[in-house]
């Protein structure tokens, strides 16, 4: 399938929980053959972390063809860099086979390593990776972000310092490469870049607060817990990065018992709204991404009505005609 060169991909954005997977997969069904999926979310990334993270089922993945999805072990990081790589080269592999990559996820700074460019940092010393952890651990996250803040004030200034996965990762690259992350950010990127046709889903936020709250509660009842006791039972804790997925570390907490179940899916909806919104702010700031309108009346099939809708914005800006 010959396809305008103008745009190397599509990408379908939004917060989580509003079904860019379900639409994604309504468009395979809809056009066998067209389109090969690519993920694009920080956690759908790690193997043995497939509930939590809303990955799709091996049945949806039997609706097409799926890559980056679930391929990376717990315990190993994978920073925007390492995804812009690996996604650019999957993506021009989809694009010689004549199909279009569709990336589909929320991480926005994996979009932006591939269309903007990313700073080089280079490999992170495991021996660090494991200092930093004790540090994280043993201190705790604010304690840390203090040392960072000592080190890399800039860098201190501008990330959640209640974030651990971030506070870590600053310290990793300070104490691996002697350089401040304030100061590579002022370094040329790497800027082999692709160009991509950014479509965004979204919904009246509280509708999105709904569906994430029915969503946590059917994590639960899908064996959300029995997966994080099985990666516990294989030998991962709260140091290595799957556990910074949304609940997983609640959930820990709950089979170490220290948390009630009622009290790990409170959290679990409340943490996921707040990302909800942040992604929000993140896509609505980027002034590329074309919002989808959203479906007003109930009885319309709201995934059908997005895949139409995608189908038709490809077809005029793309120059393709699905079949």
């Amino acid at each position: 399938m010959e396809h305008n060169r103008r745009f190397d991909f599509i990408a379908l954005v939004g917060p989580t929980g509003v079904g860019k997977s379900r639409v994604a997969i309504e468009l395979l069904e809809k056009h066998k053959g067209a389109f090969e999926v690519v993920c694009m979310d920080s956690c759908q990334i790690y193997e043995g972390a497939l509930i939590g993270t809303d990955s799709p089922t091996e049945d949806e993945k039997r609706k097409g063809v799926f890559h980056l999805y679930n391929f990376l072990k717990p315990s190993e990081t994978f920073s925007a860099g390492d995804y812009a790589r690996m996604a650019k080269e999957t993506i021009r592999e989809i694009n010689n086979r004549g199909r279009i990559p569709l990336l589909v996820g929320g991480t926005g700074f994996y979009l932006s390593a591939i269309m903007d460019g990313f700073h080089e940092v280079g490999e992170i010393d495991e021996e660090v990776r494991k200092r930093v952890v004790r540090i994280v651990e043993g201190y705790g996250v604010e304690r840390a972000f203090r040392l960072l803040n000592y080190l890399d004030s800039d860098t201190g200034g501008k990330i959640d310092k209640r974030n651990p996965m971030r506070v870590a990762r600053a310290l990793e690259i300070i104490f691996s490469t002697g350089k401040r992350l304030s100061d590579i950010r002022k370094e040329e990127k790497v800027n082999d870049t692709l160009n991509g046709l950014i479509l965004g889903i979204t919904l009246p936020l509280c509708e999105l607060d709904e569906r994430i709250e029915n969503r946590a509660i059917g994590m639960i009842y899908d064996g959300f817990v029995e997966e994080v006791r099985g990666l516990m039972e294989a030998g991962y804790g709260l140091g290595d990065p799957v556990f910074k997925a949304i609940g997983y570390e609640d959930i820990y907490y709950y089979l170490m018992g220290a948390m009630s179940l009622n009290r790990v899916v409170d959290k679990i909806i409340c943490d996921t709204i707040g990302y909800a919104k942040r992604q929000l702010t993140w896509f609505t700031a980027d002034e590329r991404v074309w919002w989808l309108p959203c479906p007003l009346v109930d009885s319309i099939d709201y995934y059908e009505y997005l895949a139409n809708v995608v189908s038709g914005i490809i077809k005029r800006f793309m120059g393709v005609v699905l079949n």
